[in-house]
């Protein structure tokens, strides 16, 4: 297939036409998640992470001995939270965290991971 296809055109048209809306609800996204992200750190000092100033993903360190891709699959199955583990980076003991996500999904988001952790990893 060479073409996406009339549909896919007009939708990338409606969209180029409302671009400065689009671009204003974006950033006003994500620095909604930058503010959660800054807050929920405060009350999780396993966590850390260095909060990106032009993009939209930034890499979320923890404290705890558990590799990233084992943490993942058990958050996953347990809370219904997806992350991408560090360990697909190079990065170990970090997720990949999108700051681009439905602002209220994300506070739920690190709310379940908080959860987790107090369950299965704090003493």
């Amino acid at each position: 297939m060479i073409s996406t296809g009339p549909l896919v055109d007009k939708l990338g048209w409606i969209a180029l036409k409302h671009k400065d809306e689009l671009i204003v609800r974006a950033k006003n996204i994500i620095s909604t998640n930058k503010h959660i992200v800054h807050e929920w750190l405060k009350d999780n000092p396993s966590f850390e992470c260095v909060l990106p100033s032009g993009g939209t993903v930034c890499f979320l360190k923890y404290n705890f001995d558990l590799k990233s891709e084992t943490f993942a699959k058990l958050l996953l199955a347990e809370k219904g939270v997806f992350f991408v583990p560090g360990s697909c980076f190079d990065k170990e003991y970090y997720f990949r965290l999108g700051l681009a996500q439905d602002s209220k999904l994300f506070k739920a988001g690190l709310n379940e991971l908080s959860n987790f952790v107090d369950e299965h990893l704090i003493s």
